[in-house]
């Protein structure tokens, strides 16, 4: 089976759109990323915010840049390591004193959930062989 004249170009030209599409890494994932969060003068308006001080409406606290996605990821996942319960809290109010972003800290801590904290405090002790 012979395919279509003209096919071949089809998908070279495809995945010319590909890979400019991929190599275009300057940006592109926080592009996406900023995309679904709100934009940070409607954070700093909401009223809850507005009374718990301007410690909240810090601008670190929101912004997406590599110091402070890596900072919340880190604290997020240490947070998920902690046996207590409101993990979540403890997260959110070490990401403000730490100045870190709060909408990737709080999320990160949910990878310990009540089926996946077994295999993670397993596979941690010193204790495996």
């Amino acid at each position: 089976m012979r395919p279509c004249p003209g096919f071949h170009v089809f998908v070279i030209q495809r995945l010319a759109e590909y890979e400019i599409w991929f190599d275009n890494t300057n940006g592109m994932a926080k592009k996406l990323i900023k995309r679904f969060l709100p934009h940070p003068d409607v954070i700093t308006k909401n009223r809850w915010i507005q009374r718990l001080g301007p410690r909240l409406q810090d601008p670190s606290l929101w912004h997406i840049n590599r110091r402070s996605c890596s900072g919340a990821v880190a604290l997020g996942v240490f947070c998920a390591f902690i046996p207590i319960p409101f993990q979540m809290v403890i997260a959110a109010v070490t990401a403000i004193w730490l100045r870190v972003n709060i909408l990737v800290a709080v999320p990160t801590v949910w990878i310990s959930n009540p089926i996946t904290i077994p295999p993670m405090f397993y596979f941690c002790s010193p204790s495996v062989p």
